[in-house]
């Protein structure tokens, strides 16, 4: 496992961005690294101001000379300091000017608007089915494309430093190839055991052996397996009485996976390099298989509500 992480340095800097500190003898004069830009922002502020003094810019008492001063110095300081986020504050002059007019401040959107809260919570415009194999596919408000898949991961608790380090590796190699502008989200909820596949096989065998004698036996295993197990819950139940139903059943963590590109095209292709490193090497993948339709909209029926 590494013990030092670090964040690599943004390219997309000019020799402006270059950061000083000024120090002497252990002592620094500056709380944060001063850049370049600023450096010169000061000095040219500086010799401005000078100028407009010199000038007779600033005529009268004493009063006006400092609180124009005042200004100035507060004019220079929003043109040449960074912010926490590293972004010059002159950038935010203009969102403060429009924050003034109170009518800026609030989004209206009022139950009358075409927006579902699926889409107004969630940024989810529509979610297809394409079947069993294929799961559901998201569209998003933005125009991209999701979907969702059922993960297993390979790492554990009582996995060897070593192995870990693996495993990480495996995880840095894999997004360092993923695509531009391609977003994997990974979200672990509480969920009801799943049985989908315990009763599909079910069905398999009560096709294959159609015995009256074995009918009830198969009867019985859907009724244990759909409500003492998985908790189903129907729909024409009330909410409680669906939450009793649900406490019914055994109760698991699914880590769920969801992938995000801009076209269809991309998310095929992020896809299918999870397939391949699933198949192949199966460091960051034990088990991965797409979320249905029913389980995406039961995911987030989990945000929303009934």
């Amino acid at each position: 496992m590494k013990s030092v992480y670090k964040i690599p340095y943004d390219l997309n800097k000019t020799q402006l961005d270059r950061q000083f500190q000024f120090q002497r003898d252990g002592v620094r004069f500056t709380k944060r690294p001063v850049t370049l830009a600023s450096i010169i922002v000061w000095v040219c502020g500086f010799f401005i101001w000078l100028t407009l003094v010199m000038k007779g810019f600033v005529a009268g008492s004493i009063v006006g000379l400092v609180l124009f001063t005042i200004g100035w110095v507060g004019v220079v300081y929003m043109a040449g300091s960074l912010d926490e986020a590293q972004r010059y504050r002159v950038r935010l002059f203009l969102p403060y000017l429009r924050f003034l007019d109170k009518t800026k401040r609030n989004v209206s959107l009022y139950r009358s608007d075409p927006l579902t809260r699926l889409q107004r919570e969630m940024g989810v415009r529509s979610i297809v089915n394409l079947g069993r194999r294929e799961g559901a596919l998201i569209t998003m408000v933005d125009g991209s494309f999701a979907k969702m898949y059922l993960v297993v991961g390979a790492v554990s608790a009582l996995m060897f430093d070593e192995d870990r380090a693996f495993i990480t590796d495996a995880y840095a190699s894999f997004f360092k190839t993923a695509e531009e502008n391609v977003d994997f989200i990974f979200d672990t909820i509480p969920s009801s055991q799943s049985v989908e596949e315990q009763l599909l096989t079910l069905e398999q065998r009560r096709s294959f052996q159609p015995v009256p004698e074995l009918q009830a036996l198969y009867d019985e295993d859907e009724y244990f397996l759909k409500y003492k197990v998985g908790g189903h819950v129907d729909g024409s139940l009330s909410y409680s009485e669906r939450a009793a139903a649900k406490a019914q059943g055994f109760r698991s963590s699914a880590q769920s996976m969801m992938i995000i590109a801009p076209t269809r095209e991309g998310l095929n292709r992020a896809e299918e390099a999870a397939y391949l490193e699933y198949r192949q090497t199966g460091r960051m993948f034990k088990y991965i298989r797409p979320l249905t339709y029913t389980e995406v909209e039961a995911y987030y029926r989990t945000f929303l509500g009934a």
